[in-house]
């Protein structure tokens, strides 16, 4: 986990689910079971699934 982090932001969403902060296994079996997923970022009690692998940018309160 890469806290204060984005990956592609605005781009390479597969799709999102809230999902606390406090069960972040749920975002990661998430994209685990989605075979065009390649990383998960949470925000704000969302999990955003990802098809992207970079750019990493800085975002205050998103964690990758």
């Amino acid at each position: 986990m890469k806290p204060n982090s984005d990956i592609c932001p605005g781009t390479g969403d597969l799709g999102n689910f809230p999902c606390p902060l406090i069960n972040q296994s749920q975002c990661n079996i998430a994209c685990y079971a989605n075979p065009l997923c390649s990383a998960f970022v949470l925000h704000t009690g969302t999990c955003y699934l990802k098809s992207c692998s970079g750019p990493i940018v800085p975002v205050p309160g998103s964690t990758l």
